[in-house]
């Protein structure tokens, strides 16, 4: 047992409801590096495909990702992954629905120990610098002889260690000439496909922030950070599915669906929806410095989104409605939104004959 987790238990005495994550920052150790050094953790090396397809075998499973200011947790049964170069997916909406920066996942581990009296196994993928991409939870002890053949199966020795020193890049954001201002707009306004944005935004070598500043005219509307609680408030008193997205550096989750039940506590606003649709949602809404709305074109119509930012513009969580390619923007999306805003799309007229709620 190493020097790491000795202080971790030591702080776990202090205060039992403490997390790991919040344990490793006190400790100023990566939450991966903590892990590393309990003795209760089982290496499984880097085979994260074969992994994740053997975790298809243990039934619905509690799938969590989280960074700084949101937890997002889905009971769902894992699906299989499709790998892209660099990239990974899996599709299944309203379920295990997935994008992955494959090339960031670098190393797994198992890990298994007693929460406020209960059993607790997880199989959690890190980066190389020990920031904890997914964790994905045993809830059937029926099919524990299953996941105990994967810890024996992808079992290593614990002989490396991960790096340390990550620094974030963040784009420069210099400022725009009037023509190279221009030409962004004109390729905002040229877009087909909702995915080709983060495309733009690599050509022009800026931020989501810096990008929104920059949009034309009524295409983007920064907002204050209570329009996120006001949305799903709304949501939940309307039949329109909405679709919440929640990722970090290596993988972003997404859960399509009617919101429930939306509830503050302990400074945090939540989605307690476990039972309805197996979505958990805990979000610090104190941590959102701003919210952008955004309208971006594609072939079926404008598409709208709501992109909450942290202070160093990173995003905390996107909001969308619920389309499936080839459909215009719903309605009822359009109005939750309008609602919550103030704004209108730059279409709304033109698409008010698009797809009902």
């Amino acid at each position: 047992m190493g020097q790491h987790w000795d202080d971790y238990l030591r702080l776990k005495a202090e205060d039992p409801h403490l997390f790991m994550r919040d344990a490793a920052n006190a400790l100023g150790v990566s939450e991966g590096a903590l892990l590393l050094d309990a003795p209760e953790s089982v290496y499984l090396g880097r085979d994260f495909a074969a992994i994740l397809e053997r975790l298809r075998g243990v039934g619905p499973v509690l799938c969590l990702v989280r960074n700084d200011h949101a937890v997002f947790e889905k009971i769902a049964t894992v699906e299989k992954i499709t790998l892209m170069g660099r990239f990974g997916l899996s599709v299944n909406v309203g379920g295990f629905d997935v994008r992955m920066f494959t090339d960031r996942w670098k190393h797994a581990l198992a890990f298994t120990s007693r929460t406020h009296g209960r059993l607790s196994r997880s199989i959690q993928f890190f980066d190389a610098y020990g920031l904890a991409l997914q964790k994905i939870f045993l809830r059937d002890e029926g099919r524990l002889a299953l996941w105990e053949d994967i810890l024996r199966d992808f079992g290593h020795e614990k002989n490396f260690a991960f790096r340390t020193g990550f620094v974030r890049a963040y784009p420069k954001d210099e400022d725009f000439s009037a023509a190279q201002k221009a030409e962004f707009q004109q390729d905002w306004l040229d877009l087909q496909d909702i995915h080709h944005f983060n495309g733009i935004l690599e050509t022009y070598g800026i931020s989501r922030r810096k990008a929104f500043s920059l949009a034309p005219a009524g295409y983007a509307f920064r907002l204050p950070p209570e329009v996120v609680e006001k949305t799903y408030l709304l949501a939940s008193g309307d039949d329109t599915p909405i679709m919440s997205f929640v990722g970090n550096r290596g993988i972003v989750q997404i859960q399509t669906g009617k919101i429930h039940h939306p509830q503050r506590a302990q400074g945090w606003f939540n989605i307690f929806d476990r039972e309805e649709t197996g979505f958990t949602l805990h979000l610090d809404d104190r941590a959102i410095h701003e919210v952008w709305m955004a309208c971006r074109p594609t072939k079926d119509s404008i598409v709208t989104c709501l992109e909450a930012l942290d202070e160093e513009g990173d995003i905390i969580l996107t909001l969308f409605g619920q389309r499936q390619e080839g459909e215009r923007e719903r309605a009822g999306w359009r109005r939750i939104v309008a609602s919550a805003t103030g704004k209108t799309v730059p279409d709304d007229a033109e698409n008010a004959g698009g797809s009902a709620a």
